[in-house]
């Protein structure tokens, strides 16, 4: 009876600690699931970001000189940003068309980089501050064999 009387007297100086260990345990659960967030934001953004590199590209394929392939790429980018529901804060979209002037014949390629900056601090619902910037770049072909 006395050794269980000494380990009830043991357990009571270790009152509170259990809701310590549970305030450590959840502050750093709570900062696991924002840096989810912001992860799952970023991935989102990428793949769009992807997509829409992929749609400029071979719109700009399309177009019949450089000014047009410009144009339309700039178009595609954002109508595509746009549906995937991404904010860019600054969009860059940048084509090298010279595969569109290669010789009758020869097939030329076009390439599209979009670069997205997108903020961070609506990501997550405690608002971290800074951007990031999302890069991707796609290759089409240019058909071979079209008229110039």
């Amino acid at each position: 009876m006395r050794s269980i009387r000494n380990a009830i007297a043991r357990l009571k100086g270790e009152r509170g600690t259990g809701t310590l260990e549970m305030a450590i345990i959840g502050g750093a659960f709570i900062l696991v699931l924002v840096l989810a967030g912001l992860l799952v934001r970023v991935t989102q953004t990428g793949n769009a970001v992807e997509s829409a590199a992929d749609a400029a590209a071979r719109e700009a394929s399309l177009a019949r000189d450089t000014g047009q392939a410009q144009n339309a790429a700039a178009t595609m980018a954002n109508m595509s940003l746009a549906q995937a529901g991404v904010d860019c804060v600054n969009l860059v979209v940048s084509i090298d068309s010279a595969g569109i002037n290669a010789p009758l014949g020869t097939t030329g390629t076009v390439s599209a980089t979009i670069t997205c900056t997108i903020t961070v601090s609506n990501s997550v619902l405690i608002g971290l501050p800074g951007t990031r910037e999302v890069t991707a770049t796609a290759i089409s072909p240019v058909d071979a064999y079209r008229e110039r």
